[in-house]
C-alpha cells in the first residue's frame, strides 16, 4: 500500500465474497467488502507475483485504497 498516493502496491485480496478479513495488532479481526468494481476485478486476477503499482480510476476504487491506507497508516501521506 502506497503512503503518498492513492495507489496499491500489491493487488487486493478478494477470496471471501469480493472482500477479505483483516487481523489487527490489537487482536481483533474484521471483514471488509470492497466497493470498487476495479478493485474486485484486479483482486480476482490472483497474480502470484508483484503485479506492479496501480491506482484506481473510479471514486469507488479510491474509497477502497483510502480505507486500506487508514487501516495501515492511520492517515494519508497526501491531500485527498
Amino acid at each position: 500500500m502506497r503512503y503518498t498516493t492513492h495507489e496499491w502496491w500489491d493487488q487486493p485480496v478478494t477470496r471471501h465474497g469480493d472482500g477479505t478479513t483483516f487481523s489487527f495488532m490489537d487482536g481483533h479481526s474484521d471483514y471488509h467488502k470492497w466497493v470498487g468494481n476495479e478493485t474486485i476485478k484486479k483482486g480476482r486476477q490472483n497474480v502470484r507475483s508483484h503485479p506492479g503499482i496501480w491506482g484506481p480510476a473510479t471514486q469507488e476504487g479510491i474509497v477502497d485504497v483510502q480505507w486500506m491506507q487508514r487501516g495501515i497508516w492511520g492517515k494519508f501521506g497526501y491531500n485527498p
